[in-house]
């Protein structure tokens, strides 16, 4: 008597079906993942641009534009996100919008959104993103 192995049609589609439905559900969820990464990414090449800013604020150092430009204040090694720095603080230290960087990665939904980092008079920095971010993705104290 001859057997044959292997796996009916029907069994093959089921699988299929289950793959099907485990990407479309995972898929979306890693790209809010990959979001969230991405700003707080950002907002840390940010953070560290905050101490420059403030020995510019405080006449600490000369500021001029090589001494304060994205080629010098990169930390992650992230070439996807456009920093721009303030090189000249308004003499009050009240600046919105003082340290911003744009998020380029195409592939997700923030492509093209901003990330601010913004200074009070007391020297508070508080965190803002443009209208376009969701809540969703904002890192924890990020308006």
């Amino acid at each position: 008597m001859n057997r044959n192995f292997g796996f009916t049609l029907i069994e093959m589609m089921i699988v299929v079906a289950i793959v099907g439905v485990l990407a479309a559900i995972s898929i979306p969820l890693y790209q809010g993942y990959v979001a969230k990464s991405q700003i707080t990414t950002a907002l840390a090449e940010l953070n560290g641009a905050k101490t420059q800013y403030e020995l510019i604020l405080s006449g600490a150092t000369a500021s001029s534009t090589t001494d304060f430009t994205v080629v010098n204040m990169f930390f992650s090694g992230s070439q996807s996100n456009v920093c721009i720095y303030d090189v000249n603080p308004p003499a009050s230290g009240v600046a919105n919008k003082a340290l911003v960087c744009q998020l380029n990665h195409v592939a997700t939904p923030i492509a093209g959104e901003f990330v601010y980092l913004n200074r009070d008079l007391a020297g508070a920095w508080t965190c803002s993103t443009s209208l376009g971010i969701a809540t969703k993705f904002k890192p924890s104290g990020c308006s």
